[in-house]
């Protein structure tokens, strides 16, 4: 059980999962959303609590770029800190997986192993990184407020982002 353990340590520093948390979109598809990228097990993705204040503003919520071999419990929460789970799923051999069960306040994963699912929860969370707007554009808001995050989740469109956030956008392949 320990080589188990440590074997899916080594895993996880190796590869990258990224969560997608979505506005206005129970389908995962085509919506304003903010991306966690290569987030570690056990580590909830989720805005500011000031963000938070509107309740849990995520209708869904995508788990991208998973290894095939891995084995997850993807898990959506509702409420401060990711401590109230909204939707838990298991996933195994699938490169994405739709949480569409909002409203959700966060995201995040652990490997299913010879625990039961549901045994362990998030130990820290983390800003996203990453917004994305349905009409296509990024943008970096590792070092911003929640000014850019406001106007994507009153369902704003990239030509609704002031200019002073020019030198925060990116090009990047969703």
């Amino acid at each position: 059980m320990r080589i188990a353990a440590t074997f899916l340590a080594l895993v996880a520093g190796v590869a990258a999962l990224d969560v997608w948390l979505n506005w206005f979109d129970n389908k995962c598809r085509d919506a304003n959303s903010v991306r966690c990228k290569s987030l570690a097990p056990n580590v909830c993705c989720t805005v500011s609590r000031a963000h938070r204040r509107r309740g849990n503003p995520f209708s869904s919520i995508e788990f991208r770029d998973v290894p095939r071999a891995w084995k997850i419990e993807a898990r959506g929460y509702r409420g401060d800190d990711c401590r109230m789970r909204q939707d838990t799923r298991a996933m195994r051999g699938s490169l994405k997986l739709c949480l569409d069960h909002g409203a959700f306040s966060g995201a995040g994963y652990g490997f299913l192993a010879e625990r039961a699912v549901g045994a362990e929860g998030c130990s820290s969370s983390v800003r996203p990184s990453i917004l994305s707007f349905s009409d296509g554009p990024q943008y970096n808001i590792t070092d911003l407020d929640d000014d850019l995050l406001d106007v994507a989740a009153l369902g704003g469109r990239s030509m609704d982002v002031p200019q002073k956030f020019d030198a925060n956008r990116i090009d990047e392949a969703l």
